[in-house]
């Protein structure tokens, strides 16, 4: 091989080799800066968007979130750690299939909670659901909210959870935190902070309605019907107020023809005239009639001569 090209060969593998190079420390630094992102993103205090705005929340200024890590949609943790080195969480995991919000629903969710909460870690003990109620998110969307308790490490934590549902998925938006911060009657300002941000929770679409097929059909046979017999009094009503204008418009014309009859002078109506006193009077009228008629002929014949 001749020397220039051994020179351009040089060149081709030189540069091939620089290429390779750049690629693989461009690969290091995307996996660093994946593993930064999985390390949390701090929040700013305003609105966090999830699922490709399908969810969204307002998060407090400082929290640390992760989202979209396996098992769950978001896991937000405090800033810091309370004198016992627990962090208070929120945590939102998303369920395909919707959700009937009734009484039905949160007896089957009370045992579905449960079981996957207990299971969660080996550490947790006495598991136990307390009360459920039905309450309205800040956006008016109704929700079911479940209280539960149970220990880890020899400590008491409870549980608030929110059930929220659309149309395609159904949400339960939780808060854990120490037991001593839901046991006052007055309400701490953790659970101040917590309350604000799982009731901040918007979702896409409407809530379902158990049986909400059939009420919609309902309302539309009822409105069929209430539209049949408005259609059918009305038509009753125009047939009625017709008849009304047509006896008016007969009579009218009847004593408008009987005025202008008695009007009309000239022997035709003197006949006419004197036939109807003669049946008033009770006389025959075949009888009037001929003496009419003979009268009238006089008339004639002598206003013709």
């Amino acid at each position: 091989m001749d020397k220039p090209k051994k020179t351009i060969l040089s060149i081709f593998l030189l540069m091939l080799a620089g290429f390779l190079l750049i690629g693989k420390n461009f690969d290091l630094h995307a996996q660093d800066n994946q593993q930064n992102s999985l390390g949390g993103i701090v929040s700013v205090g305003k609105r966090i968007v999830l699922r490709d705005g399908e969810l969204s929340l307002e998060l407090p200024k400082g929290w640390i979130y992760h989202a979209d890590i396996p098992g769950q949609t978001l896991l937000a943790l405090a800033p810091e750690a309370d004198n016992l080195g627990f962090q208070r969480a929120i945590q939102i995991m998303t369920f395909g299939g919707p959700k009937f919000l009734d009484e039905v629903t949160a007896n089957e969710y009370r045992e579905i909670i449960a079981r996957k909460f207990s299971g969660a870690s080996a550490a947790i003990t006495n598991y136990q659901m307390n009360n459920h109620l039905k309450i309205e998110m800040a956006d008016g969307r109704p929700a079911l909210l479940f209280y539960a308790g149970f220990k880890k490490d020899k400590r008491e934590f409870m549980q608030a959870h929110l059930l929220i549902s659309n149309m395609e998925r159904h949400f339960v938006i939780s808060y854990t935190d120490g037991a001593e911060h839901f046991a006052n009657d007055a309400p701490t300002p953790n659970l101040n902070e917590a309350w604000q941000v799982l009731i901040s929770t918007v979702i896409r679409g409407s809530t379902p309605l158990r049986y909400g097929s059939f009420y919609k059909m309902g309302g539309l046979v009822a409105f069929f019907c209430m539209s049949i017999a408005l259609w059918t009094i009305y038509r009753k009503n125009l047939a009625q107020r017709y008849e009304r204008e047509i006896k008016s418009e007969f009579a009218e014309d009847l004593a408008t023809g009987k005025k202008k009859l008695q009007e009309v002078s000239g022997p035709e109506a003197s006949l006419h005239s004197n036939i109807e006193d003669d049946e008033v009077s009770g006389s025959d009228p075949y009888v009037s009639q001929e003496s009419h008629q003979s009268e009238l002929a006089k008339k004639v014949k002598k206003k013709s001569s």
